[in-house]
């Protein structure tokens, strides 16, 4: 799930509704607005978002001295079934570039046995420096990630549109095209491209008081090679939903199937027997009991064959009559053997 969330604390209640309604395994929440972790941990530790997922926060630094505020942020949250702190890396203290401090928020996800996914959140500026330092920092990671044959997903806000489409005028500006550049370069695709018919669910809503303008300037990317995966296993879905809260963003929720990313849950812990003392009475079977098992698998495996051979008896006879009249050899009935048409 991707959103713009305006400053996260202050629409939080409308957030959590959207989350917990649509229950999605990996989140991008961007200009989040938030002035340190431990603010953020006081805030969700009462309003219950961390309670569902492990959340990882990239901040803008600001001096409240000099009369500045929060402002970008981002956050990526995994859900507790996929995020582990043996499996889930903070990929941020590697990012050298203090531009992308407050807009770009990087983390690997790798449970047992799965093909690591690098899930980075985006917030993109107006400001060309920064757009640049970002661009440079996913083109890089695009790279990597297809090297080393790991999944990637990039979901914020980019304000800028990858088509026409994309937006209610059906024009492009200089930030698109150069957004297009970027994608085309980094072999990034979108999730699900328009179509004459269909285009792409618009996500922003500009209030204008002379021509609203909305568009799609909220997206998910993906790497070439996840994207190349993801389209021979029946592709990936998108759809958006209203946040309420007057957040001028909806919520852009991005479906792909697991299996195509081949990411698995954490094992879940067995659950704690109701008798307190079951665990201290129990006792593994005995080598005579396990040999009892094994026969009475056998015999049962046993009966189940010869029930399946008897249902298939009188089929095998049909076919076999079909195939060899009685007084014909095999070689005669071979030269008789009726097309498949006939049977």
């Amino acid at each position: 799930l991707t959103l713009n969330t305006r400053e996260l604390l202050s629409h939080h209640e409308s957030i959590l509704h959207t989350v917990t309604t649509h229950t999605p395994d990996i989140l991008f929440l961007t200009e989040t607005k938030i002035p340190t972790r431990l603010h953020y941990s006081m805030g969700s530790a009462k309003k219950g978002l961390s309670s569902h997922y492990q959340t990882y926060t990239s901040n803008a630094p600001y001096n409240p001295r000099e009369g500045t505020r929060p402002h970008a942020g981002v956050m990526v949250g995994v859900t507790h079934r996929f995020s582990r702190p043996s499996g889930t890396t903070d990929m941020n203290a590697h990012n050298t570039d203090a531009r992308l401090a407050g807009h770009v928020c990087h983390i690997r996800i790798a449970p047992p046995h799965s093909t690591p996914v690098h899930a980075i959140g985006i917030y993109a500026p107006s400001d060309d420096a920064t757009r640049a330092a970002i661009y440079k920092y996913c083109t890089d990671q695009a790279a990597k990630t297809t090297a080393a044959k790991e999944h990637l997903l990039m979901g914020g806000d980019w304000n800028a549109v990858l088509f026409p489409s994309d937006r209610s005028t059906g024009e492009l500006n200089a930030t698109d095209r150069a957004h297009i550049a970027f994608a085309t370069s980094a072999g990034l695709h979108p999730l699900t491209p328009p179509t004459h018919e269909h285009p792409r669910p618009h996500t922003y809503l500009q209030d204008q008081a002379t021509a609203p303008h909305m568009s799609r300037i909220d997206d998910l990317l993906v790497s070439h090679h996840t994207h190349a995966i993801i389209t021979t296993t029946g592709g990936g879905q998108e759809a958006v939903h209203e946040c309420g809260d007057a957040l001028d963003h909806r919520a852009l929720l991005s479906s792909v199937p697991l299996a195509a990313l081949r990411l698995y849950p954490f094992p879940t812990a067995p659950a704690a027997p109701s008798d307190p003392d079951a665990w201290v009475n129990y006792h593994p079977p005995t080598k005579d009991q396990r040999e009892k098992a094994r026969i009475k698998m056998e015999e049962t495996i046993g009966q189940e064959i010869a029930d399946l051979l008897n249902t298939l008896h009188p089929a095998h006879l049909a076919i076999t009559n079909k195939l060899y009249p009685a007084g014909l050899t095999p070689a005669q009935a071979e030269r008789n053997t009726p097309s498949p048409a006939e049977f």
